[in-house]
């Protein structure tokens, strides 16, 4: 089983109109914001279960293993903060 996936770049006009600008036959997978990162996430997850390469189970495994991810960097500047402030008080 093999596939590729493509880029489109799309504009749309004032009437939302689409128009085709190009066709990319390596895009870029680099996220810029949590928005694309959801987005090509999303496409990339949904391309290897259409393909039958991951099961339901392995992406909810995948989003629990993300979401906590996102609770330990959370976390981690909440006690960098909390140090921070701390320093800053015994100078005080």
């Amino acid at each position: 089983k093999c596939f590729q996936m493509l880029g489109f770049d799309i504009l749309l006009d004032s009437r939302n109109k689409a128009w085709l600008l190009e066709v990319n036959a390596a895009p870029s997978f680099n996220t810029g914001s949590a928005l694309d990162d959801y987005l090509k996430v999303s496409l990339v997850e949904s391309s290897l279960f259409a393909m039958r390469y991951i099961s339901n189970a392995d992406v909810e495994r995948a989003k629990t293993l993300q979401k906590q991810h996102q609770l330990k960097r959370a976390l981690k500047s909440q006690m960098s903060l909390l140090r921070w402030r701390e320093r800053r008080a015994r100078r005080q």
